[in-house]
């Protein structure tokens, strides 16, 4: 009996041993240093961008990082120093990685430019309201998960706005801690740029996930049933899917579609002068009325009218040029890397899941979610990760643009179920 007993010992062991191995056998320990001056600096923060992998430098400026195989942009982040950015390639790393960090040097001054004169004004407190607010809902959104992600220390954003540019630029003196209760996530992210001017949005920073904790499993079920929504239906799954050649048994299907102007809305010019004419005719007594319809209009007013409903209309539509796209037609993969290539755009549809009540849409809400992808080159590479190697050579719209960093997960997710 204890003969038998040392031996189910052992072959545990050995099971254990040979588990351990074929669950790491892909990991590469990642070590390196970080000076300041030439001299370590403890607890700098070194971290997988967009991942859970990361750690810090122990008193003798040293880290030691265990890393799956893969391309990564490894992030080097210490407070009152410029972020270092490198990327790793896990193939032909060879030895420890060394960094300097340097002075952070951008200024932090808060100021309105008033547009006529130039002249440089600080910010009342009703004012940082005003522009966190724009920043909260162009940055974490306003999605249903948005509701439940909250910025911790909104008080180290700094805000400058150009009265004549209508542009809003946000920075932060220090990490911002990002608090996800709906996906169950705690983020540390370093605002790198952010600009918000009437026609578009774009920002770039460094994020470090970690899990939130919670010790009911009704809440721990929450979180991943959440993260799954989040996950199916985003570019992240679109590449990937692209990648694993499913993207039809994942429910997207793919139009290359040319964008022109939609001929039924009048031009903003128009649409300013019907509004200028209507408001002249109100000064008047003129009864408007919006309700009616109006097949051939016989007035002015009927024309202002026609035009002033017409704003409600999408400024462009699409033509369809190819219905019936083959993936080799638009993603391919050459010497072990992905790349996108069309002209025109890619029209986008993920069919199992609807848009949600908060999606802009005029009109009815639709029963899945549309995309528009266009290139700003002639080929643009993607990640084995499922991101662009450079978001500003892609034009992404659609949905996508409405799901913001309240509905990002790290990319080293992995779903918790079989896909399909």
């Amino acid at each position: 009996m204890k003969n038998k007993n040392c031996f189910l010992i052992a072959v545990f062991f050995w099971l254990f041993i040979v588990n351990t191995y074929s669950q790491n056998k892909d990991l590469i320990i990642i070590t390196g240093y970080v000076y300041i001056d030439n001299k370590p600096i403890e607890n700098a923060a070194v971290y997988l961008n967009s991942t859970m992998v990361g750690t810090t430098t122990d008193d003798n400026g040293a880290f030691r990082m265990p890393v799956k195989q893969g391309r990564y942009q490894l992030v080097v982040s210490y407070l009152g120093y410029k972020n270092i950015t490198y990327n790793l390639k896990t193939s032909e790393y060879k030895k420890p990685l060394i960094f300097s960090l340097e002075p952070e040097t951008k200024s932090l001054d808060e100021i309105i430019i008033t547009s006529k004169t130039g002249k440089k004004s600080k910010l009342s407190r009703f004012k940082r309201n005003q522009y966190f607010n724009r920043f909260k809902k162009t940055f974490i959104g306003t999605t249903l998960f948005s509701k439940k992600c909250k910025i911790l220390n909104p008080e180290v954003l700094k805000y400058q706005y150009n009265q004549d540019t209508k542009v809003l630029s946000v920075d932060a003196s220090q990490p911002l801690k990002i608090k996800n209760e709906s996906l169950g996530y705690l983020i540390d992210y370093n605002l790198e740029y952010f600009e918000l001017s009437p026609t578009q949005v774009a920002y770039l920073g460094y994020s470090k996930y970690s899990n939130m904790e919670s010790q009911r499993k009704k809440v721990l079920k929450k979180w991943q049933k959440n993260r799954l929504r989040s996950y199916l239906g985003s570019k992240q799954h679109f590449l990937k899917s692209l990648m694993n050649k499913d993207y039809r048994r994942q429910k997207y299907k793919i139009e290359l579609v040319q964008k022109i102007k939609n001929s039924k809305r009048a031009t903003n010019e128009e649409i300013i002068k019907a509004n200028n004419y209507i408001t002249e005719q109100k000064m008047k007594n003129v009864f408007v009325d919006f309700s009616k319809e109006i097949e051939y209009p016989s007035t002015k007013l009927d024309s202002a009218i026609i035009a002033v409903k017409s704003s409600n209309l999408p400024l462009h539509e699409y033509i369809i040029i190819n219905k019936y796209l083959k993936q080799k037609e638009f993603f391919n993969k050459e010497n072990e890397e992905y790349y996108f290539s069309f002209p025109n755009e890619l029209r986008v549809r993920y069919m199992a899941e609807s848009e949600e009540a908060n999606y802009p849409r005029n009109g009815p809400k639709l029963k899945y979610q549309e995309n528009y992808i266009r290139l700003l080159a002639n080929k643009v590479k993607v990640n084995k990760n499922g991101t662009f190697a450079n978001p500003f050579k892609v034009f992404v719209s659609g949905y996508w643009s409405y799901e913001q960093f309240a509905d990002e997960l790290p990319l080293d997710y992995v779903p918790s179920v079989k896909l399909r």
